[in-house]
């Protein structure tokens, strides 16, 4: 996240170029390889830690973190600590949590009341 919030022109200028830019086949398939390649990386760190938890999902859904508006105007302004504290927590907290809330496609909550 620090190396983000130094280099947020850099970071505005690659979401100009993107949703700018035209597109090959394969990338209109979605194929990015930075995103890729990250996505793979945390994937395989949170399948190695939580076996039992949906990795793949887990790393979009971290990964999504930083390209959503609110972070992205943080990063604008320069302040970077923001995001990177609360990206740190949520990340830290995914080893911890219990295997009963977090199985695949099994909601353990009881069903709303009437």
């Amino acid at each position: 996240m620090d190396v983000v919030a130094r280099n947020k022109g850099l970071l505005a200028a690659l979401g100009h170029a993107a949703t700018t830019a035209q597109r090959s086949p394969e990338d209109a398939r979605g194929t990015q390889p930075l995103y890729e390649f990250w996505h793979g990386h945390i994937t395989a760190l949170i399948s190695q830690e939580r076996p039992d938890l949906d990795a793949e999902l887990l790393a979009h859904m971290l990964l999504a973190t930083l390209s959503s508006v609110p972070i992205l105007r943080l990063l604008e302004q320069g302040d970077g600590r923001r995001p990177a504290d609360s990206l740190r927590a949520q990340a830290t907290a995914l080893p911890n949590t219990s295997a009963s809330t977090t199985d695949r496609g099994t909601n353990t909550s009881p069903p709303p009341g009437p």
